[in-house]
């Protein structure tokens, strides 16, 4: 009796990773747990054997390996290329998707929108300092924020990149941003708090510190490669980003409430490793090039054909 062959996944997951990190092998059974299931590729850049890691933890997915460390937006438009399902998420290494995940993403994009953006929980909801982090970094983004949220972390129609562009290879950061603004109103993000994406905050001061330091740093060097204004980092950065979060922590659920209510004293600390990674960031920007006309010019983005020999299951490259 021949078995019914199940149907193709609607969404394809790239899994982003740096070095072959161990964290991977989470991010990777959050999303075999999905239901419906999701077409999965991880890439790693920067070295290790991503692959092996995974089949060591008895995991079978589609890996392509790069040596050499690569930009995120370089890693998104291989997994791109590699995938075949109608839509196309992301997931980095350090996250997790909750249940409903793809689920949810699916239901907006099914409902007629082209690309859906998503939530961030915290992941150690009894740690202050992983609060402090959370509310720090991800303001916008939680997920009680019922219309007001920044769609970050977004799903796309495969039929985007066609049209638009894939994404820009030469950011360290912002290279969604930077793609998003070349899409018309009626096909940029949308909010869906009900996608909700586990990010995995620091959970002790050295290590919050050392975060904050290296986001704000991070920060500024992408924006002043991607555009000619500068962000406040200075005193009125710091107080605008220490107000935002001090407001944005009435939007956490009751439950996570008093542990919310020991990272408020931690925030400003947060805040300041922030912005003085920033302004040592401005100092050390590259100054801003001109856009690459390859962005410019659709058509030098056509995805290459689904048969792409880059997509071998469980094989390094």
């Amino acid at each position: 009796m021949n078995e019914s062959v199940p149907p193709a996944p609607d969404l394809a997951v790239i899994v982003l990773v740096v070095g072959a990190s161990a964290l991977a092998v989470d991010a990777v059974r959050s999303l075999l747990a999905q239901d419906p299931p999701v077409e999965v590729l991880v890439v790693n850049s920067g070295g290790g054997d991503m692959a092996g890691c995974l089949a060591s933890h008895g995991l079978d997915v589609p890996v392509i390996e790069r040596q050499e460390r690569l930009f995120v937006g370089a890693a998104r438009n291989i997994g791109i290329r590699a995938t075949r399902a109608p839509y196309v998420a992301f997931l980095a290494s350090d996250c997790l998707a909750t249940k409903d995940w793809a689920a949810n993403r699916l239901l907006m994009h099914n409902g007629g929108f082209a690309a859906v953006g998503s939530s961030l929980a915290n992941s150690h909801r009894r740690n202050p300092f992983a609060w402090a982090s959370h509310l720090t970094v991800f303001p916008w983004r939680q997920p009680k924020l019922k219309r007001r949220g920044l769609p970050y972390g977004a799903s796309y129609d495969r039929g985007l990149f066609a049209e638009f562009g894939y994404f820009r290879e030469d950011l360290r950061i912002g290279e969604d941003s930077e793609f998003n603004g070349r899409l018309p109103d009626d096909k940029k993000p949308v909010w869906q708090p009900k996608v909700v994406t586990i990010h995995r905050n620091p959970t002790n001061p050295v290590a919050l510190l050392r975060d904050s330091y290296a986001r704000g740093r991070r920060a500024a060097e992408g924006r002043g490669e991607f555009t000619a204004s500068g962000l406040p980092f200075g005193f009125h950065g710091w107080q605008r980003r220490t107000a935002i979060a001090f407001r944005m922590s009435r939007h956490v659920a009751r439950r996570d409430r008093r542990y919310v209510r020991l990272a408020l004293p931690v925030i400003p600390f947060a805040t300041a490793a922030y912005c003085i990674g920033a302004e040592r960031g401005k100092r050390s920007a590259r100054k801003r090039g001109p856009v690459p006309e390859a962005y410019t010019q659709h058509a030098a983005h056509r995805p290459k054909p689904a048969s792409d020999p880059q997509r071998q299951p469980g094989a390094a490259e």
